[in-house]
């Protein structure tokens, strides 16, 4: 995924021709039928426009150097601190890179991935290290902004914040020991797929 942005996103949809929506409280039951876009894509924008919050958002997925998604702004009125987000909050390139590979593409990308660590034994060990943690990490941020921005209660927002960073740094721990460093990137990734999921659960109950 190169460079793709949501104010990006926005932009290349306008190109294309999509129309752009500014969805509220207001409008919401009338635009949310005409949006194409993933489940959890949706659950973010129902999720904030329920919390009182603007959302910015295209039609329809776009494409863009491989990746599929959308590009979408939430805004809060009151503060007027926005968060700018790429597709259900982790979906994004490394997932859909993944969804990509089939078969012995597969095969190929994995063997030639695991031959290259061998050969460094130093960068084996930094990779087993760090994959898991940055993958929590990215969770950790994304789960920060989604309950900053969608639930009605800061304090909660801010209590369920560092519940969930406790998480992440658990299950980036459990990953250092238990898994290969190319397994631990993408079980993090995976897990922080959950996560999300609960997220939206908590939040749509009004955080």
């Amino acid at each position: 995924m190169d460079g793709i942005s949501a104010v990006k996103a926005l932009r290349l949809a306008a190109q294309q021709g999509q129309t752009i929506y500014t969805i509220t409280r207001e409008n919401y039951s009338e635009v949310l039928p005409k949006l194409n876009h993933s489940d959890l894509t949706l659950t973010d924008v129902r999720n904030a426009v329920n919390a009182g919050k603007v959302v910015t958002i295209h039609v329809s997925e776009i494409v863009f150097n491989g990746w599929t998604g959308a590009g979408y702004t939430i805004l809060d009125k009151v503060s007027g601190a926005g968060a700018y987000m790429i597709g259900g909050g982790l979906d994004g390139g490394f997932v859909s890179f993944i969804k990509s590979l089939k078969g012995k593409n597969l095969k190929l990308v994995a063997s030639l991935f695991i031959g290259f660590l061998e050969k460094r034994p130093n960068l084996k060990i930094l990779l087993k290290s760090a994959g898991g943690v940055f993958g929590q990490l990215i969770t950790t941020v994304v789960l920060g902004v989604k309950f900053y921005t969608q639930c009605t209660d800061s304090t909660n927002a801010l209590a369920l914040t560092l519940v969930f960073s406790l998480i992440s740094i658990s299950i980036a721990l459990a990953l250092f020991f238990i898994f290969a460093p190319w397994v631990g990137l993408i079980a993090s990734i995976l897990i922080g797929q959950i996560e999300n999921r609960i997220a939206n659960v908590l939040i749509s109950r009004g955080c």
